[in-house]
């Protein structure tokens, strides 16, 4: 047996144990495991990519990745990092241009915040721009994500900046702590944290964050739980930029080739696609939007400063 299809197997094996502990899950699992099977060998990948794909209920989808599988979200994270790094296609260009022209622009000490900042590629890739054009204001990045598994990538990401950088782990960061660490003697912070987003008023006073912003994130959200992410970036912040996907079948296949070697990270791609919005709802509930082609976009959106 290769080791790929071990690695579906394996997958297949946990989410069907969740499963039989959670019935309310059954229709995104069976979904799941009926892509995880299909995807064994090219020719009945093929069938479920241009016959079943359409059958499925986008709106009732899942990621492995949105399940406690801890393997499997490190092996997604470490995947996705390969993927951002790279200069072609760009997987991430648009949000960290965005950023780190913002923060140039502003040329001023600033907080800035990341809701579900995963691996940290965005602030490694910023600060470095950052390091080349020789900024010196001082600039905190906050990234809240509450997976200690995600949490060890970052760190592991970001050794290279070591020396340029003041790295810092709170559990429960607050407006006392920020305050605090600000004091730290590199002129770019990065701050580790545990809270939950949407109690995190709790904990901030309002206007708190110079720019929130957040990458591949909000397709994981309820519809209920995106109102709050609009809300709550309005409250905490002066301006936020949200970056994700679109949905597009066409794109499912270049995807499919560049993540095949790895059903797990093939499997967040695909099941990504399924739950992006359309091009047309994002034109319609947005105005200050860049579309990639790749399948991704940038909106910007600006708030009341007080």
């Amino acid at each position: 047996m290769s080791v790929r299809s071990s690695i579906i197997d394996q997958v297949i094996e946990d989410l069907v144990t969740i499963k039989r502990n959670n019935k309310k899950e059954e229709y995104p699992i069976d979904q799941l495991i009926i892509f995880l099977s299909s995807s064994r060998n090219i020719f009945s990948y093929l069938y479920w990519l241009f016959v079943h794909v359409h059958k499925i209920d986008s709106s009732k989808v899942k990621e492995v990745t949105d399940y406690p599988l801890s393997n499997w979200d490190r092996t997604m994270h470490e995947c996705l990092i390969k993927m951002e790094s790279k200069k072609f296609p760009g997987l991430i260009s648009l949000i960290v241009d965005a950023v780190f022209d913002y923060i140039v622009s502003e040329d001023r000490d600033l907080v800035l915040a990341n809701f579900g900042s995963g691996s940290m590629e965005i602030e490694r890739q910023v600060i470095n721009k950052l390091l080349k054009v020789g900024f010196n204001k001082k600039v905190v990045f906050i990234g809240f994500d509450n997976s200690s598994i995600v949490k060890d990538v970052a760190k592991n990401n970001l050794v290279e900046l070591q020396n340029n950088i003041s790295l810092l782990q709170e559990d429960k960061l607050d407006n006392r702590i920020l305050n605090s660490v600000q004091k730290a003697k590199n002129n770019y912070i990065i701050i580790l944290c545990n809270n939950n987003i949407f109690n995190v008023r709790k904990y901030f006073k309002r206007k708190s964050f110079d720019l929130i912003y957040h990458s591949l994130f909000k397709h994981h959200l309820s519809e209920i739980e995106k109102k709050k992410l609009n809300e709550l970036t309005i409250y905490l912040s002066n301006q936020s930029f949200e970056y994700d996907g679109y949905r597009s079948w066409f794109q499912m296949i270049p995807q499919s080739i560049f993540t095949w070697k790895n059903p797990v990270f093939l499997s967040a791609n695909i099941f990504s696609n399924l739950r992006f919005p359309s091009k047309s709802r994002i034109r319609k509930e947005n105005e200050d939007i860049k579309f990639n082609k790749f399948g991704y976009y940038l909106v910007k959106h600006g708030y009341f400063r007080i």
